[in-house]
């Protein structure tokens, strides 16, 4: 299966500090990759430059076969709809003073879709979260964190994205709301054909939710293969002794 996105020798700096030094890696279309890594390894910095929210130093990054510096302002408004992410903190990421239909609708009115499309777009991506459409007038304020992670996944899903990045976005949740809304990412990546890069520090889901895992250290993959291959019988010593202090091995 061909790379929906591609990154090839990524390297970034921040200051005299190296996040990336030199990652290679590819995402497919309809599989879930899991970035798992210590904290300050370098995952967090790799998703945004995979979003092309960040240049990197040196590198090339490519989306569906296109060098992305060479897209354009139509095909980068193309990777912008066709790849969504999706943040830890739901809260931040919805503005407090507009209405939660109005917010998942926003990238829509970006796209200049009339008012009538929007709106019935929308309404089913409140269905698809599980939320009811009637509180599309409601503000992020009345509704709990898990309500909002669903709003913030309505947002993005409503774009009809085919890859979401999820940057730790169940680490703020509680063990039973984080199991719900894994659950509804399992069932809208089958409904919906949608690809996932889940970047989180937690290897118990991980293992759960990966086809492929991709294992960072100081700012570089030290391994990447199938998911039961990584678990089973990793080929690094910093992987093995990841998955070994969670014993999240089958």
């Amino acid at each position: 299966m061909a790379a929906l996105i591609e990154g090839r020798g990524l390297v970034k700096r921040y200051g005299g500090v190296q996040a990336l030094a030199g990652v290679d890696i590819s995402l497919r279309a309809g599989e879930t990759t899991g970035l798992v890594g210590e904290s300050g390894s370098g995952k967090s910095t790799l998703a945004r430059v995979l979003l092309g929210l960040e240049g990197p130093d040196s590198g090339s990054l490519s989306f569906d076969g296109r060098p992305y510096d060479g897209l354009g302002a139509k095909g980068r408004a193309e990777f912008r709809r066709r790849v969504q992410i999706v943040f830890q903190d739901s809260a931040g990421a919805l503005d407090p003073r507009m209405s939660v239909g109005l917010s998942v609708e926003e990238g829509l009115a970006n796209l200049g879709l009339p008012r009538a499309e929007r709106e019935r777009r929308s309404r089913e991506a409140f269905d698809e979260v599980g939320l009811p459409a009637s509180r599309r007038d409601d503000y992020p304020h009345q509704f709990s964190g898990g309500q909002r992670h669903r709003i913030a996944i309505a947002r993005a899903i409503v774009m009809r994205p085919d890859y979401l990045v999820l940057d730790e976005c169940t680490a703020s949740l509680d063990a039973l709301v984080q199991s719900q809304i894994v659950g509804l990412l399992t069932n809208l990546g089958e409904r919906l054909g949608l690809g996932y890069l889940f970047v989180s520090h937690d290897l118990n889901l991980i293992a759960q939710v990966s086809r492929r895992i991709a294992v960072m250290r100081s700012g570089r993959i030290v391994e990447e293969d199938e998911a039961e291959r990584v678990i089973r019988s990793p080929r690094s010593n910093y992987a093995m002794e990841l998955f070994d202090s969670m014993d999240c091995r089958p």
